[in-house]
Order: structure tokens, then sequence, then C-alpha cells
């Protein structure tokens, strides 16, 4: 390729905008959330989505059958989602993964970073796999802790470490 076209190519790709979004910048994103129905209860704070429920904010990302958002006056204080199963993403900074998680329900702290899966809980940090009843993660920390159903030799923690290369 010669040198002026090259150059122009250069220029054009530096001219794009780069509009990745990470952890630390997605509670300065507007939340948006999309469903079949909804039942919006202001003095009570609260809000009920129903029907293929999508919520985004930044780089996160829930999807669920119904989601509960309760809102204080500093906004949004925490999402409780139930599905078949109910997910949740997030892309750290400077990562080129999400961090997924998926359960039955999913309570979502945005206030404090933290985020619970229930029952047939999974989550995926990088390329390790943490399953079992009840899965705490914070986002914040990348810090996870898992618990199996107690007496349950098929809900027990399991995880799957990835080699590094």
């Amino acid at each position: 390729m010669n040198q002026p076209i090259r150059k122009a190519i250069i220029l054009l790709l530096l001219s794009l905008p780069f509009t990745v979004m990470a952890l630390s910048t997605d509670k300065q994103q507007p939340v948006n959330i999309e469903a079949d129905w909804v039942d919006v209860n202001k003095q009570k704070g609260t809000s009920i989505y129903k029907g293929r429920v999508i919520i985004t904010q930044g780089s996160i990302r829930i999807d669920s059958d119904v989601a509960t958002v309760y809102r204080n006056k500093n906004g949004i204080e925490k999402i409780i989602a139930t599905g078949n199963p109910a997910k949740f993403r997030q892309r750290p900074d400077n990562e080129t993964e999400d961090i997924r998680g998926e359960g039955k329900r999913l309570e979502y702290f945005s206030s404090i970073d933290k985020l619970h899966l229930y029952e047939k809980a999974v989550l995926w940090q990088y390329k390790d796999v943490f399953t079992g009843d009840h899965i705490n993660y914070d986002t914040r920390q990348h810090v996870v802790r898992a618990t199996g159903k107690p007496g349950d030799s098929k809900e027990r923690v399991r995880v799957t470490i990835q080699p590094t290369n």
C-alpha cells in the first residue's frame, strides 16, 4: 500500500469516536429500560417491569422476565430481576471481555457495586467459571464468593480455572 493511502486510513481511524464504556463510567450513564409492561409507584420508589425486560447503563446489561427497580433520592438503589435465567453482564475497565452472570434471580446493588445470583447461579469471570446455588460478586473489587445448597451433592460449588498463558 502506498504512503498517502496508508496515512489517509490512519487519519480516518484516529478520527472515529471511541465510545467503549467501562466499569468506572457506568454510573455516569443514563439507565434505559425496555419491557412489555411497567407499573411505576413514585411514592414507594419502585417500578415493576414485565416481559422481555432489558436494562442497560453504560456497559451494564440485565436481561430478565420480570425486574423490580428500587429508587431513592440518589437514583437507583437496587434491581431485583427474575427469569429463566435472569442475566447480567458488565465490561470492567481496560478489559476485552465482559463479566457475565446468571441465575433464576439476581439482585444488583448499584450503589455498592454488588451482584447476588441465586438458584442455578453461574458467573463467568474472564475464562474462569463459578457455579453454585448462591454467588456474590463484588463488581468493583472482582471478588467472588459462592455457596452450594447444603446437603445436596448435585448443588455443590464448582469452579473451573483456565490455565494462564
